[in-house]
C-alpha cells in the first residue's frame, strides 16, 4: 500500500490518475513550507533593514560630515 497522507492509503494495483498523485504528493510534500518560511524570514529581515537605513540614513550622512569637519581641522 502506498502511503500518501495521514489516513489515506491506495493500493498499488489501483490507477490514479498522474494528476492526482502529483496533486497529492505535492500536498504532503512539506519540503517547501520550510523554504517558504526562510523566504519569509530574509523578506522581513530585508523590509526592517531598508526601514532601518532609509530613516537613520540621513542622520548617519551628518554623523559622519561632522566626523570628517572635526578631523580636518584637527590636521
Amino acid at each position: 500500500m502506498l502511503n500518501i497522507e495521514r489516513g489515506m492509503q491506495l493500493k498499488k494495483e489501483q490507477k490514479v490518475p498522474l494528476v492526482c498523485r502529483i496533486v497529492m504528493q505535492m500536498c504532503c510534500n512539506e519540503d517547501g513550507v520550510t523554504a517558504l518560511e526562510y523566504a519569509l524570514l530574509a523578506s522581513l529581515v530585508a523590509v526592517v533593514a531598508f526601514a532601518g537605513i532609509t530613516l537613520l540614513g540621513g542622520r548617519l550622512g551628518s554623523l559622519w560630515q561632522d566626523v570628517a569637519t572635526s578631523l580636518q581641522n584637527a590636521m
